[in-house]
């Protein structure tokens, strides 16, 4: 009888161009209370990439068997806070950088 327990380990590399690298915490503000809440990036997804497979090779971890279906056509990013996820497209994310920025919220800029 053969087990597998994992797909082996692989290499998603961070596009060039990803605004963030994983590690980096952002500051996002959830809609329902208005606040700011501390989020870190666990990983950049290239486009068309695959997220778990992005997540454990970024990580160090053996790939998972079973993976979501779900590609992008641009850079995803993969934030966790406690035991949520949140998956924000870069274009997404720069335009919430810009109103940040436009309203003197993010003090490096």
């Amino acid at each position: 009888m053969l087990i597998i327990k994992d797909a082996g380990r692989g290499e998603t590399p961070v596009p060039a161009d990803a605004v963030l690298q994983p590690g980096d915490e952002v500051g996002i503000n959830n809609p329902d209370t208005g606040d700011q809440e501390s989020w870190f990036c666990q990983a950049v997804v290239p486009a068309g990439g695959n997220v778990d497979y992005a997540i454990a090779d970024q990580n160090g971890e053996p790939r998972p068997l079973a993976t979501r279906s779900a590609t992008h056509d641009e850079i995803a990013y993969v934030f966790r806070r406690d035991d949520a996820e949140i998956i924000v497209l870069q274009s997404s994310l720069l335009r919430g950088k810009a109103a940040a920025d436009a309203a003197g919220l993010n003090p490096e800029s």
